[in-house]
């Protein structure tokens, strides 16, 4: 007779489940979050897993629809729950419905909170956001604003790729509420000889109709190889509405690059505020601002403690994980 042995578990050990599984590639904020949690897990000591299986001690909820990279959704998640109320469930809440004028998401986002231990906001503004949408002020919540790898988005070696000072923007999505009106109107600036001795990068994805006349464009990179893109301006532009948290300007925070920030920025304008300057129907006005105060702006970001790091994101929220 053969009798299956099985090793006792170590207290003191997580087998975290995630139900977003890492990708290669430009893919987006939610990967670089995952890419990164998954490294700091594995550096405790902890496993990491994709699917729900009885050795589970914490489930990370990342997403609540379903594409590529999902494993498995927030209905499994309740049902696993209900079997194994020990198992303790941490909802990272990190999207809405007024970015991308969608209906979709904010329900099912409420739904899934409904199976949470503990709900982390990737901004302050998102979380008063799902409050006046209905979810529980007094539930045990914190904000964890977003960052990326300081070893690769750092301000060194920072080298602009000619004498004009560059703007740069870059984004996965193509929707134009990531602002693409307010860059083409730069675009035609520059064009047009509104804003002499000024360049426009774009990289990544941009709808389909738009025609730069402009701008130079670049196709979707991550890591080192956006990292030199970005060091290789000067401002960071972004006009992306209502965002919850947004990982694209960060990157070029991390950078050193001070941000043009539009004001219906949403979680953008709490991290970005101390380090660049708001527009809304003023943008040639302020662009030109941030243009003569960029040492100051600069040197203030370059020295700043707040600065969005990626390795203290990480270290909150396992600080967090272990504490449940």
């Amino acid at each position: 007779m053969w009798i299956k042995l099985f090793k006792k578990p170590d207290p003191n050990k997580m087998r975290v489940s995630m139900n977003v599984k890492p990708v290669g590639g430009a893919w987006g904020g939610q990967n670089q979050f995952v890419q990164q949690f998954i490294e700091v897990l594995k550096q405790g000591g902890h496993e990491v897993t994709f699917s729900l299986d009885r050795h589970v001690t914490h489930i990370l909820l990342l997403s609540v629809y379903d594409y590529e990279t999902v494993t498995y959704l927030p209905k499994e998640v309740a049902a696993f729950k209900r079997k194994r109320p020990q198992v303790k469930v941490l909802h990272r809440v990190n999207d809405n419905d007024e970015r991308k004028g969608t209906s979709n998401v904010d329900p099912a986002m409420i739904e899934a909170n409904a199976s949470a231990d503990m709900t982390v906001y990737i901004s302050s503004w998102l979380r008063k956001y799902f409050i006046q949408k209905g979810m529980d002020a007094l539930e045990p919540s914190c904000v964890i604003h977003n960052a990326v790898d300081d070893t690769v988005f750092h301000p060194d070696d920072a080298q602009p790729s000619d004498d004009r000072f560059w703007l740069v923007t870059h984004h996965w999505s193509d929707n134009w509420m990531k602002g693409f009106h307010e860059y083409l109107e730069i675009d035609r600036m520059i064009a047009e000889g509104e804003l002499e001795g000024v360049g426009l990068r774009v990289i990544g994805n941009w709808p389909q109709e738009i025609e730069w006349r402009a701008a130079q464009t670049h196709a979707p990179v991550q890591g080192p190889a956006l990292a030199e893109q970005l060091k290789q301006c000067h401002l960071y532009v972004t006009a992306s509405r209502w965002e919850p948290g947004g990982m694209h300007f960060i990157e070029g925070l991390q950078c050193g690059l001070p941000v043009l920030y539009h004001a219906d920025g949403g979680g953008i304008n709490e991290v970005a505020a101390p380090f660049g300057l708001e527009f809304r129907d003023n943008l040639k006005e302020q662009l030109l601002q941030a243009k003569a105060q960029m040492e100051t702006l600069r040197q203030k970001l370059v020295m700043s403690e707040i600065r969005p790091s990626g390795m203290r994101m990480v270290r909150e929220y396992y600080r967090v994980l272990c504490e449940m």
